[in-house]
């Protein structure tokens, strides 16, 4: 995030907000790294798990949550719903949020 004059907050700034009653409380956390691409920050994308989810509905659906990862490949994602959810971490070279498959590289919990 930066101002008007191109200057960076200098530190990540978290805002979250409920439009119902209450803020959901859920925290995952890990870290993704490849050790030959180790400067690349991939993406990482939780997509919540229910009875119509298809196993490669994490390539058409949007995700539910979305994060960056830090310098060192670490990514929280703070504040989600209670449910069971599928993760995906993927460089995003084309910038649009989803993994493109066989033009992107895609990282899956072994």
């Amino acid at each position: 995030m930066t101002d008007l004059h191109g200057v960076s907050i200098g530190v990540p700034y978290d805002l979250y907000f409920s439009t119902g009653p209450y803020i959901d409380s859920g925290n995952v956390q890990g870290c993704i790294i490849d050790k030959e691409k180790y400067n690349i920050q991939p993406k990482v994308a939780l997509f919540r798990c229910g009875k119509e989810s298809l196993p490669d509905s994490i390539f058409i659906n949007i995700p539910d949550y979305l994060t960056q990862t830090d310098s060192l490949g670490v990514f929280t994602f703070s504040y989600i719903r209670k449910g069971t959810y599928e993760i995906l971490a993927f460089i995003d070279s084309d910038n649009n949020n989803h993994l493109t498959p066989g033009k992107e590289t895609g990282y899956a919990p072994n």
